[in-house]
């Protein structure tokens, strides 16, 4: 395999030194969770959310590109199988957060359910069968198991297209794809629905999980153009294909998303609030009645009204280093948008950043980053059979 093929020995040090940083952050997260009841773990959960949701965005993506054959999913296509292949990871993240369920989840603990309103409570109870801890679990491990398998195959058979040369598996690969987006969105649904959603037993909402797998898809596009973008101002042959009209397809995809996120958060929010019941809103009151609305706020403006303005022009979508801007932007906005989520659930009085959030965010996002350039440099940063990229542009 030419040398140029693969990233140099540069990012092998960095993978260490992302590694290093996350072990020391996760030593600070143990250290400082001493004495504090429950504030590590809910940091750690919205840590490992995050970091999953780049993982299982890369994967929706990358099913979905091989669906439609474009040339920008072949641009993309490696970024977005580093991340899916640690999917497997999460088998191990998430176990800390499921051990000990009643430590976050007030339906697992039957002294926070009587302090729930009376109307609230009989509405946990109502669902007692289905939030079984034995349940629970054995849902959890569909959902990574689905995950794991679609990841696995999706990537085995990219990495043996790559030695064999030949298309049969690329077929293989297109066919699964459609029905493993089905099986993803399910299985994203149970997750969403347990594992976030749950935060706020009483409360139920049919488009919670779509915020959720839209959200997953903005962040492993962002990640991919910076990726993108980065390897192209130096490995070949992945800059020969990188031409303003290519760039210009990964623009109008991130505006579209964009386009979509706000779609989806605004949909529900209009529908559930115009609805004026207590059972439906209540999610609702403390991110528009306390301090979070001007998280909210901020999320309007920086994640979507921002880059939705400086996508508009073609010649902005066009631009690589703007492009890069915008992504890391977007990765950032990303985890704001996901503490927006799930910490007033923890947090109804207002809005709270405990420096454990940060801390364990770190630590998480070392190691995630540190094992995804590891899996990123060990194959070509472009699959060897390139017939979409070949092709004449119009």
């Amino acid at each position: 395999m030419p040398k140029s093929e693969r990233l140099g020995s540069r990012v092998t040090q960095l993978a260490w030194a992302l590694l290093a940083v996350g072990v020391g952050a996760g030593a600070v997260c143990l250290i400082g969770g001493i004495g504090r009841a429950g504030a590590l773990e809910r940091a750690y959960l919205q840590a490992v959310t995050y970091f999953l949701g780049l993982s299982l965005g890369s994967l929706s993506l990358l099913m979905v590109a091989h669906l439609v054959r474009g040339a920008w999913g072949e641009l993309c296509r490696r970024v977005w199988e580093a991340a899916a292949a640690l999917s497997p990871l999460f088998v191990i993240l998430l176990a800390p957060v499921f051990v000990d369920l009643s430590t976050i989840y007030p339906w697992a603990d039957p002294a926070a359910v009587n302090e729930m309103e009376p109307r609230f409570a009989a509405k946990v109870e109502e669902k007692e069968g289905y939030f079984a801890s034995w349940f629970f679990w054995l849902r959890a491990a569909g959902v990574l198991a689905a995950v794991t398998a679609l990841s696995w195959l999706l990537v085995r058979w990219s990495t043996l297209e790559d030695r064999s040369r030949e298309l049969t598996w690329q077929r293989r690969m297109r066919v699964l794809s459609g029905p493993g987006l089905f099986v993803l969105t399910v299985v994203l649904t149970f997750a969403a629905t347990d594992w976030w959603k749950s935060l706020d037993p009483a409360w139920y909402s049919t488009m919670y999980p779509v915020l959720f797998l839209v959200g997953f898809a903005v962040g492993a596009l962002a990640l991919a153009i910076l990726v993108v973008v980065l390897l192209g101002r130096k490995e070949m042959p992945l800059a020969h294909y990188l031409t303003p009209l290519r760039y210009g397809h990964l623009g109008t995809m991130l505006l579209a998303l964009l386009m979509l996120w706000l779609y989806v958060n605004f949909g529900q929010y209009l529908i559930t609030w115009s609805g004026d019941l207590p059972d439906k809103i209540q999610w609702f009151i403390p991110r528009a009645r306390t301090s979070w609305k001007w998280v909210a706020a901020a999320l309007l403006l920086l994640h979507f009204a921002v880059p939705f303005l400086i996508l508009l022009p073609k010649a902005n979508r066009r631009n690589p280093g703007l492009l890069a801007a915008l992504a890391i932007g977007v990765l950032l906005l990303r985890a704001v948008d996901l503490h927006w989520l799930l910490a007033p659930s923890f947090h109804p009085e207002g809005a709270s950043l405990h420096w454990l959030d940060i801390a364990a965010f770190v630590a998480v996002g070392g190691l995630w980053a540190a094992l995804f350039v590891w899996r990123l440099s060990a194959y070509p940063v472009l699959p060897r059979v390139r017939y979409v990229l070949e092709e004449r542009e119009p």
